[in-house]
């Protein structure tokens, strides 16, 4: 019961792209749970067979390196776009595994880092609230 695009079934550890706007980052590695799932001919799936390497390419394709290439390669005005065709003839550096591991173990701690400063500031803007709140009705 799948509309017309939905075309292509995709397996954990793949990571699926926009074609529409990709330099809004609108990348995901498929888990578990969307594992079988179908989706649009809206997307690219790029599966090098390997986690690690799927990792390392969507963090490569989210930094200014690849945000910048999809701003090349973009075309239309309403909805920007690049095709698979494009798609396929970006290059990108593609250190070895060990590498790659190395730089997706960096990113990830430094985002985790980056999520608990983010709470952090969350807890103290309610402490604040919390604190004035309790000052001014007293």
């Amino acid at each position: 019961n799948a509309p017309s695009r939905a075309k292509t079934l995709v397996k954990k550890g793949e990571l699926i792209l926009s074609l529409t706007r990709p330099n809004l980052s609108a990348f995901a590695i498929i888990d578990e749970k969307h594992h079988n799932y179908v989706v649009s001919s809206g997307f690219a799936v790029v599966d090098s067979k390997n986690a690690i390497t799927n990792s390392f390419v969507n963090y490569i394709l989210q930094s200014s390196i690849g945000i910048n290439t999809f701003n090349s390669l973009m075309t239309g005005a309403v909805y920007p776009a690049i095709s698979t065709n494009e798609l396929k003839q970006i290059k990108i550096p593609l250190p070895p595994l060990e590498t790659q591991k190395e730089i997706v173990a960096f990113v990830e701690q430094k985002t985790a880092h980056i999520s608990n400063l983010a709470q952090e500031r969350s807890t103290l803007q309610n402490s604040i609230e919390s604190k004035l709140q309790k000052m001014l009705v007293d």
